[in-house]
């Protein structure tokens, strides 16, 4: 989550995507898809900021 608020912070929260995300981890999209089943609470988060 704390890399996801970091995009956000970085590039705007348009910017916030799972490849966004994906690509500051050094992982691929799918990987996150795959192993993290919290980006709808990431998205949450998100909004509340």
């Amino acid at each position: 989550m704390r890399t996801g608020i970091a995009v956000a912070d970085a590039d705007g929260l348009a910017a916030v995507s799972a490849r966004a995300i994906a690509a500051r981890l050094g992982r691929s999209a799918m990987a996150l898809y795959r192993r993290d089943r919290r980006l709808p609470a990431l998205a949450g988060a998100l909004r509340t900021r």
